[in-house]
């Protein structure tokens, strides 16, 4: 795999995706990690995040304000998503969609 992350993307068959719940954890630490793996997910999802949102090379990222329960979606440069603000209970939540 090339060391450039942003680097033209062989197309798959499928998508890898990972989901943590940060439980107020710092994501550095988490974001670390991502860096060092061989092979990088699709989408990464952070939840219950209560900082800002980190940036990842290689992935565009898309938050809702960390105001206890925020949400962080990555997604990697290159793949077609959709963003939506579902409404609920007169809260404004964002989605992302791929």
């Amino acid at each position: 795999m090339s060391a450039n992350p942003t680097a033209a993307v062989k197309p798959r068959s499928y998508l890898t995706i990972w989901q943590s719940n940060c439980r107020s954890i710092d994501t550095r630490r988490r974001l670390k990690h991502i860096t060092k793996v061989n092979r990088k997910p699709d989408v990464i999802m952070f939840q219950e995040m209560v900082s800002t949102a980190p940036s990842l090379p290689g992935y565009k990222v898309y938050a809702s304000p960390a105001q206890g329960r925020g949400v962080c979606t990555f997604a990697r440069k290159g793949l077609t998503f959709v963003e939506h603000t579902i409404k609920q209970r007169n809260i404004e939540t964002p989605y992302t969609f791929t």
